[in-house]
């Protein structure tokens, strides 16, 4: 039991990574495209 919580958390700490690059990378492009926009 507790070494399945331990594991399930721990991919849920792996998502939680790969979602936060993946929205961090959303945003620079984002910011990137908006800037072009604005020259």
């Amino acid at each position: 039991m507790s070494k399945l919580r331990l594991a399930s958390e721990f991919d849920f700490h792996l998502l939680e990574m790969k979602l936060m690059r993946d929205i961090s990378r959303h945003l620079s492009q984002d910011i990137m495209e908006n800037d072009k926009k604005s020259l």
